[in-house]
C-alpha cells in the first residue's frame, strides 16, 4: 500500500477528517476528489482507475463509510475518514505485479492507444513477470511511438529476447510522468505518455525508484540492478516501489491561478 514518506517543504503529515463517498477504504488507498459530474462532487472517492477530478492524498486508515451526497443524512461522522492532504508529500508506493503489459514481439514492442502511447521512456524499467526471461530487470534507453505501436530500446541486451508472450511492468523512470493508480498501489500501463493526463493518468513526479528481496533491505534502483535475472525464484518475493509526488495534479493546488 502506499505510505507517507515526507514533505517536499518539510512539513508533518496533514491529517483531517474528511466526508467520504459511501464505500470501504483501506489504509494507504489513494484519495481523490469526486468528479463535478457525479452525485459524488463534494466528497472524497478512491483514486483507483483515476476515477477522479484531482489527486488529494492517502487515506490514513481503513474505514467503510455509509452515507452519501444524495441522501438527507449526508456530512455527519457517518461517512468521516482520516486523510493525509499534503500537497507536497512525497508517498512511496509499490507496483502491482498482476497488472501486466503483454508484448507484441521482440525490443519489446506494444500495443498502445493511437498516439498514446510513452515515447518518453528512457530511464524506465521492465520487469519481466511472463516468460521468456520471466524474473529479468531491463533499463529502458530510448522508445518511440508510431500510431498503435510502441517500441522499446533497453540498455542491456536482454538474456531471453522479447516474444508476443512476453509480460512485464513499465517502472516509471525518475522525472516527470504520467502515473496510473490501483487502489493503493501504482499500476502500469500502455498510454502512460504526457497525453493521456486527464484521461487516464495523473500527473507526477517520480524522485526515486526502490527494490526490495527477501533478506535485501529496500535499495534504490540503480546500474548494479541492470539486467538482472531469476528475480522471480521462490522466496525472493521481489517488490518495487517507487518516491512519487503528485503536486501537479493535486486538487489544492491545480484550482490556484497565477496572474
Amino acid at each position: 500500500m502506499a505510505r507517507w514518506s515526507y514533505d517536499l517543504c518539510g512539513a508533518e503529515p496533514i491529517i483531517r477528517d474528511m466526508h467520504a463517498e459511501a464505500d470501504t477504504y483501506v489504509a494507504g488507498e489513494w484519495a481523490a476528489e469526486g468528479k463535478a459530474d457525479t452525485n459524488t462532487r463534494g466528497l472524497i472517492v478512491s483514486g483507483e482507475a483515476m476515477l477522479l477530478a484531482g489527486f488529494v492524498g492517502i487515506f490514513n486508515e481503513a474505514i467503510t463509510t455509509t452515507t452519501d451526497i444524495d441522501t438527507a443524512t449526508t456530512f455527519t461522522s457517518a461517512n468521516l475518514a482520516r486523510i493525509i492532504i499534503n500537497p507536497f508529500a512525497v508517498y512511496r508506493a509499490p507496483y502491482d505485479l498482476a497488472v501486466l503489459i503483454t508484448a507484441a514481439g521482440a525490443g519489446p514492442t506494444f500495443t498502445c492507444g493511437s498516439g498514446l502511447g510513452d515515447a518518453s521512456m528512457g530511464g524506465s524499467w521492465l520487469y519481466r513477470a511472463g516468460d521468456p526471461g520471466a524474473g529479468e530487470l531491463d533499463l529502458v534507453e530510448d522508445s518511440s511511438v508510431s500510431t498503435t505501436t510502441c517500441t522499446v530500446v533497453t540498455s542491456n541486451t536482454a538474456t531471453a529476447a522479447f516474444t508476443s508472450a512476453s509480460t512485464f511492468i513499465i517502472i516509471q523512470g525518475v522525472g516527470s510522468r504520467v502515473m496510473y493508480l490501483g487502489d493503493a498501489e501504482l499500476s502500469t500501463h500502455i498510454d502512460s505518455g504526457q497525453d493521456n493526463i486527464g484521461t487516464g493518468g495523473a500527473p507526477a513526479w517520480v524522485i526515486s525508484n526502490y527494490i526490495q528481496t527477501t533478506g535485501v533491505p529496500t535499495t534504490p534502483l540503480n546500474a548494479s540492478w541492470v539486467g538482472k535475472i531469476d528475480l522471480d525464484v521462490s522466496g525472493v518475493n521481489v517488490v518495487f516501489s517507487s518516491d512519487v509526488c503528485f503536486a501537479r495534479g493535486n486538487s489544492m493546488i491545480k484550482e490556484l491561478t497565477l496572474t
